[in-house]
């Protein structure tokens, strides 16, 4: 199937991609190697994602293997860059409680980084609300229905 090649083809891009070390956005700071990491996590997830609407469309999920494997890798991608995130927002408090031993990390830098956890968390947020909506829910017990009734 064309379709399923190309997506097969666009994950190994990304594979590939994100496959050698990431490099720090600045200095020595350990929150650009997590946020790096996290955002290839982030892109690897929304790339899934949109194989997972796709196959949720397009395909009997009762039958699809693909379509649970997939399912069953995204919450798990999603969790980890969640674990992920939540060490980063742990650096930023640490930073907001000592000030002085972090005066190289100015308000604004501190407000990016801020900001880059909360939009990052939502966007994960969104992912997992649809993954685990009552749309997806019914369509999957429609097609196991669909499935028993066919057997």
């Amino acid at each position: 199937n064309i379709l399923e090649r190309r997506w097969m083809e666009r994950e190994i891009e990304l594979l590939e991609e994100f496959k050698e070390p990431l490099i720090m956005a600045s200095s020595n700071d350990p929150f650009y190697v997590v946020k790096d990491e996290i955002q290839a996590k982030l892109e690897y997830a929304k790339v899934k994602h949109a194989r997972f609407q796709d196959l949720l469309e397009n395909t009997n999920t009762a039958t699809n293997n693909e379509f649970r494997e997939i399912r069953k890798a995204l919450l798990k991608e999603v969790s980890k860059a969640e674990r992920d995130l939540s060490s980063l927002n742990m650096t930023i408090q640490a930073v907001e409680n000592n000030r002085e031993q972090f005066s190289h990390i100015d308000d604004n830098e501190l407000l990016d980084r801020k900001g880059f956890v909360r939009e990052t968390q939502q966007i994960l947020k969104r992912i997992t609300d649809d993954i685990k909506s009552d749309k997806v829910r019914k369509k999957m017990e429609r097609d196991e229905r669909q499935r028993l009734a066919a057997a």
